[in-house]
């Protein structure tokens, strides 16, 4: 019987490349909270309370717990345990979840280059991870594309909106040589939306 290999498409991408990873990380976020649990099982458990510089004849005592090395003289015992050490795992989960999608959105933007054979690169955008992916996203699938928009005080509605190839701040467009503006040109970018920044 012959494996079945699905086309490597952006109408493909989510059910073939991404869907079981999805189902992995669902374990994976499932299995940093059940040793979060664990953890603060095993502290409220196993920690050790110790009865220091005795003095019964002043009913005097010091009385520490102490728990993986970490004594409630020098730390806050229940901070770390129950908030601390759980926030920096979750925090670890996150960023590798973020880290994934971030890649996988990236492969589908290449996908889309390659499928169609576009000019324009992902790598040709200014900025970087998920925020690049979903402007060239927007770029490709021509979001701004032929648009109906109300034509406001003119009246009736106007068609011949042209989609933004690209936003550049003033500092940008001055920065690149014309060779630099023509290479950008015959890569595909044909519009640049240059917005007025004002800030203190």
């Amino acid at each position: 019987m012959a494996l079945y290999t699905p086309k490597r498409i952006p109408a493909n991408w989510y059910q073939y490349n991404v869907k079981f990873s999805i189902e992995l990380l669902e374990v994976f976020i499932n299995n940093i909270e059940n040793q979060i649990k664990t953890s603060i099982h095993e502290y409220n458990d196993k920690k050790e309370t110790l009865f220091l510089d005795e003095q019964p004849e002043i009913n005097y005592a010091r009385i520490v717990d102490v728990h993986q090395g970490l004594d409630s003289e020098t730390w806050d015992l229940n901070g770390i345990f129950k908030e601390y050490f759980p926030t920096l795992q979750r925090r670890s989960a996150f960023l590798s979840l973020f880290g994934f999608l971030e890649h996988e959105l990236d492969n589908l933007c290449m996908l889309y280059k390659k499928t169609n054979n576009y000019k324009i690169d992902p790598r040709d955008l200014k900025d970087l991870g998920i925020e690049r992916s979903i402007k060239y996203l927007d770029i490709v699938n021509e979001v701004f594309h032929n648009q109906r928009v109300d034509g406001g005080h003119h009246g009736g509605y106007r068609t011949d909106i042209r989609r933004i190839a690209a936003f550049g701040r003033t500092e940008g467009v001055v920065r690149k040589t014309d060779q630099d503006l023509r290479n950008l040109y015959q890569h595909g970018l044909k519009m640049i939306y240059w917005g007025m920044e004002t800030g203190s």
